[in-house]
């Protein structure tokens, strides 16, 4: 009777430590599935952020671009200004010059 305890005993151990065994490998797979998908989503939040510093680096280079045009036009707008009032001068010249060759 003695001997079956013993035995009992220890195959009940044993079963026991196979337990053991089975929980501790499949927490270390779960931390390694937890692992490999937290890496996953950081490699799609640094291709997403990649992706939108490329966009901000565009619209930078677009906004010089634009602020470039808008000094040039505001340049035009300037000559042009000038340009009418000297046209306007001359017209105002001519109308003079007519008005005293009239006479």
């Amino acid at each position: 009777m003695e001997k079956l305890k013993k035995i009992w005993l220890w195959i009940s151990g044993g079963v026991v430590a196979l337990f053991g065994v089975f929980l501790i490998f499949s927490k270390i797979s779960d931390s390694n599935k937890e692992k490999k998908e937290f890496k996953k989503k950081k490699k799609g939040l640094e291709n997403d952020f990649k992706e939108t510093q490329k966009e901000v680096d565009k619209t930078e280079k677009d906004k010089k671009k634009t602020k470039e045009k808008i000094k040039k036009n505001k340049e035009k707008i300037k000559d042009t200004e000038s340009k009418v009032k000297d046209t306007k001068s001359a017209v105002d010249t001519l109308k003079d010059f007519k008005n005293k060759h009239k006479k």
